[in-house]
């Protein structure tokens, strides 16, 4: 079967892609170098551009893409010392000076690579040597998978508050859900048939729509009740 060509473009790290763009301007804005923030098929998602015209694909065989196939974090000081750059194809018309990728882990894998690539001055930023840099882009790195993990629990909530909820419209008695206040978060069709109301009560509050005394005294105490 044919993979769906679209399944394959959405990354993990695309779909958090604004938070992404950011990161690489935070890193190359705190350890003075350029930024490049690539997923597992070596597309670039974020990046910030300081020295150097970013302009070329990210292939497997530089700094970046060793550091995502070794699934481990891969240092360049001079690039005239580094076997990996001196193998690349690009070599001769490189001008980044040293370079390093850093992977970023998610769930026992990695799904993409934060790239340091720095010019011949090397300045670092508030950062003293490139394994600090690296140090710096490997918590940044921590913190892009928990967000990812965030997002995924999220989801996963609103996926169960979905299932819940169908389930709960095929029930016969009428049910409200709200919070604290009484703003009611979800009903079904039996209960708003019930009161004879209309349309969508996301949002209403339930006290102002039946103003029993029983229902106050709910919220008032943080208390249930039975009425049978």
């Amino acid at each position: 079967m044919a993979e769906n060509p679209r399944m394959i473009s959405q990354t993990l790290l695309k779909t958090i892609s604004d938070s992404v763009k950011r990161f690489a301007e935070v890193i190359a804005k705190t350890v003075d170098a350029d930024v490049r923030i690539v997923d597992h098929n070596l597309s670039v998602v974020g990046e910030a551009v300081l020295y150097y015209r970013l302009s070329a694909p990210v292939e497997p065989g530089c700094v970046i893409g060793q550091a995502l196939v070794r699934q481990k974090r891969i240092v360049a000081e001079d690039r005239r010392q580094s076997e990996i750059c001196r193998s690349c194809y690009a070599y001769e018309d490189c001008q980044i000076f040293g370079a390093a990728g850093i992977p970023v882990h998610y769930e026992g894998r990695v799904i993409g690579v934060i790239a340091l690539l720095f010019p011949g001055h090397r300045t670092f930023g508030v950062c003293q040597d490139l394994e600090e840099a690296a140090d710096f882009a490997a918590r940044m790195a921590g913190l892009l998978a928990e967000q990812i993990r965030e997002r995924d629990e999220l989801a996963a909530v609103r996926r169960e508050n979905r299932e819940r909820e169908q389930v709960l419209e095929c029930v016969e008695d009428g049910v409200v859900c709200t919070d604290s206040a009484g703003e009611i978060l979800f009903c079904n069709r039996a209960f708003t048939s019930m009161f004879g109301l209309e349309g969508s009560l996301r949002g209403e509050n339930l006290q102002m729509l039946l103003p029993h005394r029983m229902i106050r005294e709910c919220f008032r105490k943080k208390a249930g009740f039975r009425n049978s």
